[in-house]
């Protein structure tokens, strides 16, 4: 039986979900209380359109390094850029979910497990009209200091 890349990207995005629904600790409190710098340890993109997969990209190179500073400012570079793209940063309230946002973005990542000094994030951006354009992004993230 032939199974596509996206229902195994759907299986795996909805497993992790029903993980994080059962976890009873804040997932947050990781990054709250683990300020500092945090490296992608990679970045899985289904980009969809109507519902049909337009493309789907699995990277575990070249990617970001966050830092998060306990005054709830941080940034980001990319690997081998020193630009820094500055933003802040916080907790959703009533919400395991970290927003990540600046003045040229703004990301809801919900906290779908954790670990002393790990994390992995999940996000769904919607655009166009009708919201006919998804964005789904998980990304696992290590603490490096």
């Amino acid at each position: 039986m032939l199974v596509s890349r996206s229902k195994i990207a759907v299986l795996l995005t909805t497993l992790s979900l029903i993980t994080f629904a059962c976890k009873s600790d804040k997932a947050q409190d990781v990054i709250l209380k683990k300020d500092g710098l945090w490296k992608e340890e990679s970045r899985h993109t289904v980009n969809s359109t109507s519902g049909t997969v337009t493309s789907d990209l699995m990277k575990t190179d070249s990617l970001r390094t966050y830092y998060f500073g306990k005054d709830y400012h941080g940034y980001y570079t990319e690997t081998g850029d020193t630009a820094k793209v500055e933003y802040n940063w916080w907790k959703w309230s009533d919400k395991d979910s970290i927003v990540v946002e600046s003045n040229t973005f703004r990301h809801v990542y919900d906290v779908v497990s954790s670990a002393e000094n790990a994390q992995t994030w999940h996000s769904i951006d919607l655009s166009g009209s009708n919201n006919r354009n998804k964005v789904e992004t998980t990304v696992v993230l290590k603490r490096i200091e």
